[in-house]
């Protein structure tokens, strides 16, 4: 099912962007990494992620706007320049800088498999998972991944089609921090990554929902 955010979706008020990445040099926060493990620099408005390890994950985060609230959307553009087929990228959110919890929303680079999980650090355990397998995106090198929390409810899309929907209790809220996420033997670049604020009417049952019950 093909889903766009709209006002009527989610019974919004307003919809106002509270952080909206600019990737140049100068004026950008995403951190910049070279070395044996990992490689990261920022080039005509795109953010480079390199994972240069065997068996290591990586993160890069950017803290969430004090003022973002209790309703939001993340949503991020990246494209797959170089991979291994069986690892993953994608989105990580509501950890802080200890990083013992996490919470993540990837895709396989062969485009078969979309995953959301909690996990604690190193995986060492897996809190909830779920996942979805399909084959549309077989081919596919660009994503628009987004992830919305409205009320007691996480949604996520894929291109914007959604494809999950979960109860908040079921993920870590930890801390303030989101960013990407990238497996070993993995190249991607990111056009963009926003924030959006959302403002909603006190009686919306839950986003989504009104579409299906």
């Amino acid at each position: 099912m093909n889903l766009t955010i709209t006002p009527q979706t989610f019974n919004l008020l307003e919809e106002k962007v509270v952080y909206d990445s600019l990737f140049v040099p100068e004026q950008s926060s995403w951190e910049i990494v070279d070395n044996e493990s990992e490689k990261t620099y920022i080039e005509n408005n795109h953010y480079y992620i390199e994972n240069l390890t065997q068996s290591r994950w990586n993160y890069y985060k950017h803290k969430m706007p004090d003022h973002t609230g209790d309703n939001w959307v993340i949503t991020s553009n990246i494209e797959i320049l170089s991979k291994d087929q069986f690892s993953q990228f994608g989105l990580v959110w509501g950890f802080n800088e200890k990083k013992e919890y996490l919470n993540r929303f990837a895709i396989s680079a062969d485009g078969n498999r979309a995953v959301v999980m909690c996990f604690q650090k190193d995986h060492n355990r897996v809190f909830h998972r779920f996942q979805k397998t399909f084959t549309k995106y077989k081919n596919e090198n660009t994503f628009e991944l987004t992830i919305c929390k409205l009320n007691n409810y996480f949604y996520f899309l894929l291109n914007r089609e959604l494809i999950y929907i979960c109860e908040k209790s079921h993920f870590a809220e930890r801390g303030p921090y989101f960013g990407y996420y990238i497996e070993p033997g993995l190249k991607i670049r990111s056009s963009s990554i926003s924030v959006n604020k959302l403002t909603i009417e006190e009686d919306t049952k839950s986003g989504f929902d009104s579409l299906f019950f």
